[in-house]
């Protein structure tokens, strides 16, 4: 657990709240402060075991991850002893685009959350997007759920954003393509399902950003939306039976026709027949008949 007393009484100028690597646990509870960490530009906690939701609490109170400062003059911040001797380092470590790196000097501009490798567990806040000055958000290796909120969309001036290593679902929001500046991007390993967004920085990752979100397609990944990548399911026995009895059905139409053209022909044959029958017997008896008469002609001609 971390001491109840630790930075509340710097919370209002704490500029640096760095706590990465520590045994650090438990839930982050409400501090004394009405506005805790105002002046906030990095706060990493990383690899520690804090549980539960994330600090909502705190994150609405981050004033300076909320305005955009002026990019025209470059400040520096430096990691000296304060006079109140609450705070001294010499240097900050920190993950930076994906890169771990020790800093003696920050720009002011640079505003950075790193919540990675704890068990936060819970959704994504809305109220995450509202921290438009914000450069770099990792919230990796977590246990976080939901679907991936369209309020990050809003970070305009993101350029890093890892969620992998979560348990996310749903579709990739297509606010994210308002990133223009978003250089790094990790969404891997997690239950994301549909098309990848297209579009803007979204043309420049690779497959590892979504690699191990079994339900994504489109590009980059060779999985084509719409097409099946495996084999149809067995048809089922009952399937198996319609088909038989529609065969069978088809060919008892095919057999009953069959044999009422047969029986039609035999009867219109029979006919032919018997009719031709007719004419040949009726000529038979012509030919019969006369040849009686000229029989008895002969007969006759003889008495005489």
């Amino acid at each position: 657990m971390v001491p109840s007393h630790i930075g509340w009484r710097i919370s209002l100028n704490c500029v640096f709240l760095v706590m990465r690597s520590n045994n650090f646990g438990g839930h982050i509870g409400l501090s004394h402060v009405d506005s805790p960490f105002p002046n906030l530009h990095v706060f990493d906690i990383s690899f520690n075991t804090f549980r539960g939701n994330l600090p909502l609490q705190y994150i609405l109170h981050w004033k300076v991850m909320m305005t955009v400062e002026n990019n025209s003059d470059l400040n520096y911040l430096s990691f000296k002893s304060n006079s109140s001797g609450f705070y001294y380092q010499d240097t900050i470590s920190m993950v930076y685009k994906g890169l771990y790196m020790e800093m003696s000097g920050i720009l002011t501009t640079l505003i950075t959350i790193d919540l990675s490798n704890n068990n936060f567990k819970g959704k994504i806040p809305d109220a995450l997007g509202n921290l438009k000055a914000l450069k770099v958000l990792n919230l990796s290796g977590n246990s976080l759920t939901g679907q991936i909120p369209f309020s990050l969309g809003n970070l305009s001036e993101l350029e890093s954003l890892d969620l992998s290593r979560n348990k996310f679902s749903g579709e990739i929001p297509r606010q994210l393509t308002n990133l223009t500046f978003l250089s790094v991007l990790n969404l891997s390993y997690n239950n994301l399902i549909g098309s990848i967004p297209q579009g803007s920085q979204f043309d420049t990752f690779s497959n590892a950003s979504y690699e191990g979100n079994a339900g994504l397609c489109g590009l980059p990944l060779s999985k084509k939306c719409g097409i099946l990548d495996r084999a149809l399911p067995p048809t089922s026995t009952f399937q198996q039976n319609d088909d038989d009895s529609t065969h069978l059905l088809d060919w008892k139409f095919v057999v009953a026709g069959y044999c009422s053209g047969l029986i039609v022909g035999l009867i219109i044959g029979q006919e032919l027949f018997w009719r031709g029958n007719r004419y040949f017997v009726c000529g038979l008896r012509i030919r019969g008949s006369k040849q009686r008469k000229g029989l008895k002609r002969k007969h006759h001609n003889r008495e005489k």
